[in-house]
């Protein structure tokens, strides 16, 4: 003779099997989750960093391709003004500010040529993107061949003043 349990259930290791299962589903949902969150997170990141560069750049190559002079200290007289406040790059124009948080430093050389052509090569920097480029200054001329470079950032107080015709 048989005897047959009537009570039907779950045993106690497929209720262990189970909840392990689940556990290891749930962890590995959360874990792709923040992945996903920090790739996106430093996505946004660079993204801000390009369009800041972008600014910037756009910015000081139409300034300085127009510019009659420039001077290099520590006072705010020029027409165009570049100079950092704390961590944050500002860029007066003309009464008009533009305030870039994500650029670390701004270099420009300007070198100056016999033939009378002055033109400036910069570089704009962030955390993790660089932007270089050049410009003939259309305004400035030059009679002996001369190189100089200016850099500005959070340590320093200096202005890039340029003056506009």
């Amino acid at each position: 003779m048989k005897i047959k349990n009537s009570k039907r259930g779950f045993t106690l290791v497929e209720l262990i099997v189970s909840a392990t299962m689940t556990v290891l589903l749930v962890g590995a949902t959360c874990a792709a989750m923040i992945l996903g969150l920090r790739v996106f997170n430093a996505t946004a990141v660079t993204a801000q960093q390009q369009k800041d560069i972008r600014l910037a750049e756009t910015a000081l190559k139409d300034s300085l391709a127009t510019a009659r002079s420039y001077t290099f200290t520590t006072s705010k007289t020029g027409d165009i003004q570049l100079f950092f406040t704390g961590d944050t790059l500002t860029m007066n124009m003309n009464g008009t500010a533009l305030t870039l948080n994500t650029i670390n430093t701004v270099s420009v050389n300007f070198e100056y040529r016999s033939t009378g052509v002055c033109y400036a090569t910069y570089e704009i920097a962030t955390d993790g993107v660089n932007k270089t480029g050049a410009v003939v200054l259309n305004n400035v001329s030059a009679t002996t061949d001369s190189t100089t470079t200016y850099t500005l950032n959070s340590a320093q107080t200096n202005t890039l003043n340029l003056d506009m015709p």
